[in-house]
């Protein structure tokens, strides 16, 4: 609503919400249980760590999804999940897998050491996306061993790379804390959007599929898990040391031996029901012979957490952008190209809201956009400017 009302305030001559109807993945419940992953001692089964699932924020503002306000609360705790990820139990050996990636599983020549219903497989956060890692997986034990896939699996953000060289961390450095926690989604389907409106936006009058759970959720549950976590488990593990290509990496040994198990309960959900997201769209028509193409900027508008890099710095500069741009539009300026901004719903569970928009206008993009700039996360630190781009921005960037 703020932006839809700012973006009127400024001038912009036309401004619209779309209103898609998309069923989401959740986490556990907010009253508990929430998901766990313990470390258990292997031949006692006795408990002998809990790994954290949650994380904590200060309360600075009204919490709309929890109706908590701070007058009645300092901190506010949130369950880890990674979205997508389908509910269940496994108890098994940890087996470290690197970043899952097919080299990597090609290590493993005995592939019951991965592919045993008593095994959790412990990987590395980054390269691939979580739902890769899963499909990787998945594919490697098909062909080596007839489908029998892995209990489970847990990833973490490994220090040994997310943190700087110097190893500082927040608040001292830019690295990421060993009680850090990464939340992703691992949803199975290659296309981001609406899985049960492929190639078609989620809005009124679109047949829906209902098969987001045969389409989306993972065949063995996922959870995120800290550095510090991951340093219990892999301070029990022994077996072949890891391949000298994986490093440097924190974990030394591969397993399965060692003397402990992992035990993983996730707790997640599905809607019934299908929830209103809401894209935020406004446009400046161009003037002049180029007036039919499309230059877009666009970002989403929502976060894991408390998102300040990731999307709110983005938001900052859109925001910026949409002020000036219809202050000059006010005063009479006109652009030789339409200019499109958007604010988009539910990207962080899988592109949803920029890909239902790509779908809901797919002709007259692929006819008419000639750039488009992602305002995602711009902001990280005060590190040197590091643009992604097609080529033919090189020298604009330059």
């Amino acid at each position: 609503d703020k932006q839809l009302r700012d973006w009127r305030e400024w001038g912009w001559p036309i401004v619209e919400t779309v209103n898609l109807s998309v069923r989401l993945p959740r986490g556990p419940p907010d009253a508990g249980p929430w998901n766990e992953v313990s470390i258990l001692d292997r031949s006692s089964l006795q408990k002998i760590h809990q790994a954290q699932n949650y994380v904590t924020f200060n309360c600075t503002d009204f919490q709309p999804h929890s109706r908590r306000t701070c007058s009645r609360v300092e901190h506010i705790a949130a369950p880890v999940y990674s979205a997508y990820s389908a509910p269940g139990v496994a108890l098994g050996r940890p087996v470290f897998v690197n970043y899952a990636r097919s080299s990597d599983l090609s290590v493993f020549q005995n592939a019951s050491d991965l592919c045993s219903k008593d095994v959790v497989a412990l990987v590395r956060h980054g390269w691939t996306s979580y739902g890769s890692k899963v499909r990787h997986i998945v594919k490697f034990c098909e062909t080596m061993a007839n489908g029998t896939l892995p209990g489970g699996m847990v990833v973490f953000k490994d220090l040994t790379e997310s943190a700087p060289p110097d190893g500082s961390v927040y608040p001292e450095g830019i690295g990421i804390p060993g009680d850090g926690i990464a939340f992703r989604s691992a949803s199975m389907s290659k296309d981001g959007g609406d899985v049960e409106t492929p190639g078609l936006p989620s809005i009124d009058g679109v047949y829906k599929f209902e098969n987001l759970e045969e389409k989306a959720l993972t065949p063995i549950p996922v959870q995120p898990i800290s550095f510090d976590d991951a340093k219990v488990i892999m301070n029990s593990m022994a077996g072949k040391p890891v391949p000298e290509a994986w490093k440097p990496c924190s974990p030394k040994f591969l397993g399965p031996e060692g003397d402990s198990l992992i035990q993983l309960k996730v707790r997640n959900r599905v809607d019934k029901e299908p929830s209103t997201l809401v894209n935020v769209v406004g446009a400046m028509p161009g003037r002049g012979p180029e007036a039919h193409q499309y230059v877009t900027l666009g970002n989403h508008r929502d976060a894991w957490v408390q998102g300040a890099s990731d999307p709110h710095s983005g938001t900052a500069v859109l925001q910026g952008v949409a002020y000036l741009l219809g202050l000059a539009y006010q005063q009479g300026w006109r652009p030789r190209r339409t200019i499109v901004i958007a604010s988009w719903d539910a990207e962080e569970v899988g592109l949803v809201g920029s890909t239902e928009f790509t779908e809901l206008h797919r002709e007259e993009l692929v006819s008419r956009a000639v750039v488009h700039l992602n305002q995602d996360c711009p902001v990280k630190g005060n590190a040197t400017f590091v643009p992604r781009a097609d080529e033919f921005l090189e020298a604009a960037l330059l």
